[in-house]
């Protein structure tokens, strides 16, 4: 049986030519992918729990990878509120400490019977409230697509309350001002 010549020639060189295209391959995908950046993501969607704001649905900005500002809607299981704040992220790891000031506003509104529902004994015509926190913690995937923080520390409410006609009260409007302590657990995704 005789092979041909130009038959052992093809397979020579497609031995010889093999590792060299394999290595090709390789440097043509790395270079690709470097030509590629990747997308900053600048802003993100966050929900949180906390006192005094319970519940917030925020829209954050990251101008700098170390700066978060936030706009948030928020609830307190009677009435609908504003707020917004500053949060430093110092590091660029994946745990990193924070710093947040923010403030808002609880518009003034009627309880419907909600602080009753959950043990605490009054009723009020019109409730609402101004806040501002200071609070440090941590955020854990502080520059990822996806995070998670808990933060703690203090806070300042001016409240002013009008009780209903039927709770008997003395006074018709108070209007308190108080420091207490502040918490807020929440998660937000990076778009």
């Amino acid at each position: 049986m005789r092979i041909r010549p130009w038959i052992t020639a093809g397979l020579l060189a497609a031995t010889l030519a093999a590792p060299a295209l394999a290595a090709a391959e390789p440097v043509a995908t790395v270079a690709a992918s470097a030509a590629k950046p990747e997308r900053k993501k600048w802003v993100a969607v966050q929900v949180d729990l906390g006192a005094p704001d319970l519940v917030g649905l925020s829209v954050v900005g990251r101008p700098l990878y170390w700066l978060h500002l936030t706009l948030t809607g928020t609830t307190d299981l009677f009435s609908g509120g504003i707020g917004g704040g500053v949060t430093f992220v110092p590091l660029k790891k994946i745990v990193s400490p924070t710093v947040t000031v923010e403030g808002g506003r609880a518009f003034a509104s009627n309880t419907h019977g909600v602080p009753r529902s959950i043990g605490i004994p009054f009723d009020a015509e019109r409730l609402g409230y101004d806040y501002f926190d200071a609070t440090a913690g941590l955020q854990i995937g502080a520059n990822k697509r996806a995070y998670f923080f808990l933060r703690g520390g203090v806070s300042y409410m001016d409240i002013s309350y009008t009780p209903t006609k039927s709770s008997n009260m003395p006074f018709s409007d108070v209007n308190l001002k108080i420091w207490g302590p502040s918490a807020k657990l929440g998660v937000g995704v990076w778009l």
